[in-house]
C-alpha cells in the first residue's frame, strides 16, 4: 500500500466512518497500516523516499479523523510525530522543501501548509479542511491605508458588472478579486 494514496483515502472515508460499517473498517486497517510504516523520525515517504508530502497527507488524514497526533501513541515513534518530521521540511524563508537539501518546493509548501491548516482547524474543534461549512459566507472588506473602505468605493467589487454577464461569465463569487490569495499559517 502506498501511504499517500492510503491517507487519502482516509480522508475521504472519514465522513462515513461513524455511519458506514465498510468505511470504518477501511480507515481501521488503513490507520493500523500508517501506524505500522511511521519512520522513527515521525514521518512517512512514498516510493522508497521520505518526503513531505507523504507526512501531510497523514497529518490531513489523521486530522479528518480528530486524531491529534501529539497524543496519539500509535503516531510516535522514537519520540517524534509527523509534525517534527513535517517541520524538518522547513526552509528558512517561508516554504517546504520536497526532499531534505533541496529547498523550497512549490507542491511540498503547498501540501505542508495545508496539512498544518487542517491539524490547526482539528484542534480548534473547527469541522475539517474539506469541509469548513462552519466558515461565514461573509464578503471581504479591504480598507486603503486613508481608512476609506475599498469596496464601498468602487461600487463593483464582488458584484458581476454588465460586460460579465453579457459574456455569460461564471466566475465564482468568493468575495476575492485578485487572482491569487494565499494564507500562511
Amino acid at each position: 500500500a502506498d501511504i499517500d494514496m492510503t491517507a487519502i483515502a482516509v480522508q475521504a472515508l472519514a465522513p462515513y466512518y461513524d455511519s458506514n460499517k465498510q468505511a470504518k473498517t477501511a480507515v481501521d486497517e488503513a490507520l493500523n497500516l500508517l501506524s505500522e510504516r511511521q519512520s522513527d523520525n515521525g514521518g512517512y515517504g512514498s516510493f522508497e523516499a521520505a518526503n513531505i508530502e507523504s507526512c501531510a497527507q497523514v497529518l490531513t488524514a489523521l486530522s479528518a479523523m480528530d486524531i491529534d497526533p501529539m497524543k496519539d501513541t500509535r503516531f510516535i515513534k522514537g519520540g517524534n510525530t509527523v509534525l517534527d518530521a513535517i517541520m524538518g521540511y522547513y526552509v528558512e524563508g517561508g516554504g517546504f522543501e520536497h526532499v531534505a537539501g533541496y529547498g523550497i518546493n512549490q507542491l511540498a509548501t503547498e501540501q505542508g501548509y495545508y496539512a498544518l491548516v487542517a491539524y490547526y482547524r482539528m484542534l480548534g474543534g473547527q469541522t475539517s479542511l474539506y469541509d469548513m461549512s462552519d466558515v461565514k459566507d461573509d464578503p471581504i472588506h479591504s480598507q486603503d491605508p486613508a481608512g476609506d473602505d475599498q469596496s464601498e468605493q468602487s461600487g463593483q467589487k464582488g458584484q458581476e458588472t454588465a460586460e460579465d454577464t453579457a459574456a455569460g461569465s461564471e466566475t465564482v463569487k468568493t468575495g476575492d478579486d485578485t487572482d491569487l490569495t494565499m494564507l500562511l499559517v
